[in-house]
């Protein structure tokens, strides 16, 4: 089960490599900008450590091999982004996609940065423009769409993909996920009910 897809779960490639580095730019231009970020640790029972640091220092402890403890700047939402990243990500997704970004978010993290086992509510799209991200997916029916719990995840059959960079994930609600980052990975991702179908076609080929 480990190495095959579900069908209700779609990895979109795209080609979009010009715009993707055309994001990556703009972000490099707002490395004064401030943001807050975490020290991730190893048993989520502790408090998480916050961080305050600039997008530049950020991305340069992308570069870095190891950093212990993990730092990870995670969901930050598109209302608090520069508006230069605004324009980015609109000619990243598409004009016909604008209504999504209300709804997205920006995940920056530091090899061996993870996302604990959890569930949404709402179907989820991760757009990986840096590095690559192993996904853990167990489906909706998994603890009656609660996931797997907390430390009997190996229990629950589940299904493994690793996602790179100008690759698409579409994740329906309800799916349990554990995500983590082999290497400093850089996403974007939107909680919507239609975000498959705003997908646009030329980013599913």
């Amino acid at each position: 089960m480990n190495s095959k897809h579900h069908p209700a779960v779609h990895v979109f490639r795209s080609a979009r490599d010009p715009a993707i580095s055309h994001w990556a730019t703009e972000l490099s231009g707002v490395s004064d900008h401030p943001v807050t970020a975490i020290r991730v640790n190893e048993s989520i029972a502790e408090s998480e450590e916050k961080l305050e640091l600039t997008l530049g220092t950020l991305l340069a402890l992308l570069d870095l091999k190891t950093v212990n403890p993990p730092v990870y700047l995670r969901q930050w939402p598109s209302g608090d982004w520069p508006q230069s990243l605004h324009d980015a990500t609109a000619n990243l997704i598409g004009p016909n996609c604008t209504p999504l970004l209300r709804h997205m978010c920006l995940w920056i993290g530091t090899a061996s940065a993870f996302t604990p086992t959890h569930a949404d509510d709402t179907d989820n799209a991760v757009f990986l423009l840096r590095g690559c991200k192993r996904f853990q997916l167990w489906p909706a029916e998994t603890n009656f769409g609660k996931g797997p719990p907390l430390g009997a995840e190996a229990h629950f059959p589940h299904y493994d993909l690793t996602l790179g960079p100008g690759e698409i994930l579409f994740l329906p609600a309800n799916w349990a996920h554990h995500v983590s980052s082999p290497e400093g990975a850089i996403s974007i991702n939107a909680w919507h009910a239609d975000v498959h179908a705003m997908i646009k076609p030329e980013l599913r080929g």
